[in-house]
């Protein structure tokens, strides 16, 4: 009679599978803590392809789609973490504008000039087409010559290019009333029509500046005189 006796669980445990079977594959990673934010964002830089994200990858998920999903968690994360800061002051609301704004044709005119300032400086433009940009001291001179106020929406615009070109900012700031005073009090690279031309900055509450358009109004009066 043969005695057979069952392997110790220890021993086979130790000695490892048999030959010729597959070994169990090693669980997947967990991530256990949050990838740092730089390693996050230089894998998104360089690609997925060429720099392993440090996140786990779900089975059937891609490395990108996983790049993209610790991205969004970190992203939750770091804005949970910031506290809520007293709200500010709010602005007074814009003065009113009495004058009378531009017809439709004009400011579809003055909305076109202001637009084309955009390729005029950055070597987009090409062959013969001409500089419209070139015709905004003419137009501006014959608006501020029929007392009309530029269009709410086009007060940005207007201040950037009078900031690019310091010609248009007698009649631009004009033109554009006492509500470009009160938007170059909440944006400093408005300032300048606080100052005007070489002149003092208007203080906040200047009635005198916010009547007369600022002080670039006073600057294009010919006596040089306030309104």
């Amino acid at each position: 009679m043969t005695t057979t006796t069952s392997p110790d669980p220890a021993e086979a445990t130790a000695a490892g599978p048999p030959a010729g079977s597959a070994r169990p594959s090693a669980p997947a990673p967990t991530a256990t803590a949050p990838a740092p934010w730089p390693d996050l964002v230089s894998a998104a830089l360089l690609g997925t392809e060429r720099r392993r994200p440090p996140v786990a990858v779900r089975a059937g998920q891609g490395a990108a789609a996983a790049l993209l999903d610790a991205a969004a968690v970190s992203t939750v994360r770091r804005r949970a973490a910031l506290r809520p800061a007293p709200a500010g002051e709010r602005p007074a609301p814009a003065p009113a504008d009495p004058r009378p704004p531009l017809p439709p044709a004009a400011r579809r005119r003055l909305s076109l000039l202001l637009a084309d300032r955009g390729g005029a400086g950055g070597g987009s433009r090409r062959g013969t087409a001409p500089d419209l940009t070139e015709l905004l001291p003419q137009w501006l001179a014959a608006a501020d010559d029929y007392g009309y106020r530029a269009p709410d929406a086009l007060l940005p615009a207007l201040l950037d290019a009078a900031r690019a070109r310091t010609d248009l900012r007698p009649a631009a700031l004009a033109l554009a009333g006492p509500r470009a005073l009160w938007l170059a009090r909440l944006n400093d690279a408005w300032r300048f029509a606080l100052r005007g031309i070489g002149g003092p900055a208007a203080p906040p509450g200047d009635d005198d500046a916010e009547e007369c358009g600022g002080a670039g109004r006073r600057a294009c009066s010919p006596s040089g005189s306030p309104c």
